[in-house]
Order: C-alpha cells, then structure tokens, then sequence
C-alpha cells in the first residue's frame, strides 16, 4: 500500500514510511493504515478540502530525502487577513515582518519575538529581527580580513551578474543587500524551526521551498552567481 500510495518503489517506500512513523506523533497500534487516515495527515486529506497536515512531518521527510512527496489534492491553510499586515514594498525589505501573516502551527515558537531569543543556526542568529539585529550590516560589513562582501564579489562580474541563487538558511537578507544593487537573486531554504519561507516572501522577496538533494531550478549557465550557508 505505501508504494502505491506514496509513489515510491517498493524499498523506498518501506523506508520513508518507516521514517514517518519515526517522526509523527500518530498512534500505530493498529497498524500503518492509520497514516491515511482522512483529515489528520498529508497523504489521506479530501479532495479539495483544506489539508490538515502536520508541517513538522512534511519537513522532516524532506530533509530524511523522501522526495517527491505525492502530489497535494487539497487546499493548504491560508492566513486570510494576511494582506492587510503587509507593507508596501520596498518599504517591506527592511520593516519588521507581522506575527498575524504567518500560520504558525506546528511550530514550537509562536512569534518572531520568541524566535530571534532562539540560535536556529550559524546562519540564523537574530535573523527575524530586520530594525535592531545584525541583518542590515551582514554582506556588507566584514567581522573579519577572510570575509567577502557583496561589493567585493560583484567587482570580480565586471559588471555582468544579473541573476543569483542563495541556498541555505537564513531570512533572505543576501537577497535584498543584492537587489540594492539591481541583482535578482532567488532564496532557496527549508522551514527549520521557524517560517523562513513566508518571512522572506513578506518582505517582497522571493523564495523556493527545495531541499539540497534538487538540481539547481535554472537552465545551465542562466545564472552568474550561487551563494550559500557556512
């Protein structure tokens, strides 16, 4: 049943539903047959009904390489009065981004307050703060003679860089130093620990939600420049 279902053969199907057992929280006891249970779990939502996944469960198999997941049937949740907590861009870049545009379940933290008090990683310390952080001096204020700033880097294009790609973790800061100096770049990252996706796109920038097992989404020699975690 869960080659069928999940799309995988049948070793890979074995192992990613072992490793969905591993990170959900849904009782077995009566076998498998309960991840497809309706309303509870990506793989069994109704046919155009809002999906009541566990976002937690999507990221962890994305990150255990269980990809492609199966094709969503439903409708995922939306935050509705999202719009009106938004800012103009570009005003949008640089202004502290609204608790009330992020649908916040299935994450410990409830808030970007709550998350800039936490490490999620190297890449991501006080990264939600955009007024009072260290976000608007990253890229271009060294911490130290091995750094490269993004002025630096450009230098080396002589002038022919036009498209980016920024692969890791972070709040999409590299993508708006860069676009201050009229470069496109795309955002690439998992919601680890906190929505980094709909941070970066609140701030009028643009993400892609892929994992580091995925070919680079561009046709080959479309992009001038790739930049990523530490």
């Amino acid at each position: 049943m869960g080659g069928q279902i999940l799309g995988y053969n049948s070793l890979d199907s074995r192992i990613c539903l072992l490793l969905l057992i591993i990170v959900s929280d849904v009782d077995y006891s009566n076998g498998p047959v309960l991840l497809f249970h309706p309303q509870r779990h990506l793989f069994g939502c109704a046919l155009q009904h809002q999906a009541h996944h566990h976002l937690l469960v999507i990221e962890k198999l994305i990150q255990k390489q269980c990809e492609p997941l199966p094709r969503r049937r439903s409708f995922a949740k939306s935050v509705s009065s999202k719009v009106k907590f938004l800012h103009p861009f570009p005003v949008s870049l640089w202004k502290p981004v609204s608790n009330k545009t992020v649908n916040w379940n299935g994450f410990n933290c409830k808030s970007f307050e709550c998350l800039n008090g936490r490490k999620l990683n190297r890449d991501c310390v006080h990264c939600f703060d955009l007024v009072n952080g260290y976000e608007n001096q990253r890229f271009v204020k060294s911490n130290s003679k091995n750094d490269f700033l993004v002025d630096d880097v450009l230098q080396l294009g002589n002038g022919g860089i036009r498209i980016g790609f920024n692969i890791g973790i972070g709040s999409g800061s590299f993508a708006e130093v860069m676009s201050e100096r009229n470069i496109t770049v795309i955002t690439s990252t998992l919601n680890v620990n906190g929505p980094l996706n709909e941070f970066i796109a609140a701030r009028g920038l643009f993400p892609v939600y892929l994992s580091l097992d995925h070919r680079f989404p561009f046709v080959q020699s479309s992009i001038q420049l790739s930049n990523s975690k530490k």
